[in-house]
């Protein structure tokens, strides 16, 4: 089934949960087997979609993210957020210890345009350390991404050094019950984080390019289905990519790191709904698979390591080091299995060294 569009100000139809709802105006009434639910909410959006989703920007809330459903009808987003969509920090030229923080509600004047390939938001700031702010979220025919781009221009005397954006609010449970959920981040260890919406508010995890985040990519899912989110970034620009937990949304971002006067993301963050392959619950290795597409076009990944003629061959038949911890110890066919099924058969000519901790 494919997404119920929002029309701006006109009254439209769609779903939250498992539940259709009709509406735009200020009244939605949501019907069910047990009850009929009143919701006053007002809602001015521009639809951005892609092959995979719907994503609405509030108007109201100068361009905050107000609703994700995918185009099977899960909802993604955290219904009632407002959420900024961007935050920036900015310092002084001369002393970078005189710094301001600065976001997308702070504006004093907001635009909103819709565009042949999604909407440009527009930021202008009366005063202070910015003077303004472009975001553009596009969508290409045929493509399932959402694309977010952002151009931010100081006032004179003033650097951007951080900029986080998109922050996209997601629902704190997916579906009725938070127990399948699971937020993944592709760092070289420790990226798995079941039930996240159960955390604290306040709880974060961030991965760092360069450092420990070795795919630079997030997803949250369900057994049903999820949302991606991906910096295409060919580069390796300085950034971090994460989530945080905030009282009422789950809150992705991609945060760049840099100084410049005018700033401009020179690479796309792209978002997405995703689902299980041929509808088997969904897992992140789907998400990973959106991310391996990607970095296959790329020249640092376009050739695998054993292939590739710019390395000598005594360097890729090497030597190398695997550790195993100590819970592997009590799997000795799973060690067996990695041996045979993976190292050998990919690395047949190199000299394994193996440790065991703990």
């Amino acid at each position: 089934m494919g997404v119920p569009p929002s029309r701006g100000r006109e009254s439209r139809t769609g779903r939250v949960g498992g539940i259709w709802y009709n509406g735009g105006m200020k009244t939605k009434t949501l019907l069910s087997a047990a009850a009929t639910v009143a919701l006053s909410v007002a809602v001015e959006a521009i639809d951005v979609s892609s092959a995979s989703m719907t994503v609405s920007l509030d108007e109201k809330a100068k361009g905050a993210i107000a609703r994700i459903v995918s185009a099977q009808g899960q909802e993604l987003g955290a219904f009632d957020a407002r959420t900024s969509l961007f935050s920036l920090n900015v310092c002084r030229t001369d002393d970078y210890t005189k710094a301001v923080s600065v976001d997308s509600a702070a504006a004093t004047s907001f635009k909103a345009e819709k565009t042949a390939d999604g909407a440009r938001l527009t930021y202008d700031f009366a005063e202070g350390a910015v003077a303004q702010v472009v975001c553009t979220v596009r969508a290409a025919a045929g493509d399932g991404m959402v694309r977010w781009g952002i151009r931010t221009t100081a006032r004179e005397g003033w650097a951007v050094t951080e900029t986080t954006y998109p922050r996209v609010p997601l629902a704190l449970k997916l579906g009725t019950s938070g127990d399948d959920d699971a937020f993944v981040l592709g760092m070289a260890k420790g990226g798995v984080h079941r039930n996240p919406g159960a955390k604290n508010a306040g709880w974060r995890v961030e991965g760092r390019e360069p450092g420990n985040l070795v795919a630079q990519f997030e997803c949250l899912y369900d057994d049903r289905g999820g949302f991606y989110l991906a910096a295409e970034d060919a580069q390796g620009h300085t950034k971090r990519i994460g989530v945080s937990r905030a009282a009422d949304a789950l809150v992705m971002h991609v945060q760049r790191v840099g100084f410049a006067t005018a700033d401009e993301q020179t690479y796309d963050v792209t978002t997405a709904a995703f689902q299980g392959a041929d509808g088997t619950p969904t897992t992140w290795h789907d998400a990973a698979d959106i991310y391996k597409r990607w970095a296959l076009r790329q020249p640092w990944c376009a050739t695998p390591f054993k292939n590739r003629k710019d390395i000598p061959g005594w360097m890729r038949d090497a030597p190398a080091m695997v550790r195993f911890s100590r819970n592997w110890l009590e799997k000795p066919d799973d060690i067996r299995a990695w041996m045979n099924n993976y190292w050998l058969k990919e690395f047949p000519a190199a000299p394994l060294v193996m440790a065991y901790w703990g």
